[in-house]
């Protein structure tokens, strides 16, 4: 009877500290989200190439490395991540990442391993790294730097939700209102 208490508590906790949003921070940028969906660990690799697929414009360019029902990596394009005010007119940043989504039987981990940014003054790399490069040594965000820890956080919250949601079948098609 011990040991089921044990248990319980066990997963309970682990339930509660088990992180599903990304977070950015001073400290830098949550390393991976881990997503718990009842299905097999082929089911989840068969379904989330079905969700490249109806999610990026152009798939096959996307995807650079598959491991079959293990692991796929992808590199994409947004330019809404980063953007700025020039005067009057707002300049987005070309911005190129990386996620790699691992699969384990009734799971999978949503992990954006790199982000490139681009603009006319040159590109940064590796932003999701370690502790945040926005942040000042006192923790506070310089001015024009207020809005990107959330729209960070709100890009890969979004992408995660949307694999979510498709994994779970609640994804409606573009398709399917012919």
């Amino acid at each position: 009877m011990k040991k089921i208490y044990l248990f319980v508590i066990f997963y309970f906790l682990s339930k509660m500290y088990s992180q599903e949003k990304f977070i950015f921070n001073k400290d830098g940028f949550t390393d991976y989200v881990v997503v718990e969906i009842n299905q097999n660990s082929s089911e989840l690799y068969s379904k989330t190439i079905n969700w490249i697929k109806e999610t990026y414009k152009d798939p096959d360019n996307v995807i650079k490395m598959t491991i079959v029902n293990d692991k796929i990596r992808i590199y994409a394009y947004t330019n809404e991540l980063i953007s700025y005010n020039v005067g009057k007119k707002k300049v987005n940043n070309d911005s190129y990442y990386t996620i790699e989504i691992s699969f384990k039987e009734g799971k999978y981990k949503f992990d954006p391993t790199e982000l490139k940014i681009s603009n006319p003054m040159g590109s940064s790399t590796g932003l999701l790294d370690g502790r945040s490069l926005y942040y000042d040594e006192k923790g506070k965000l310089p001015k024009g730097f207020e809005e990107i820890p959330t729209k960070f956080e709100t890009f890969f919250n979004n992408l995660n939700e949307s694999l979510k949601n498709y994994l779970e079948g609640n994804y409606k098609s573009k398709s399917s209102d012919w």
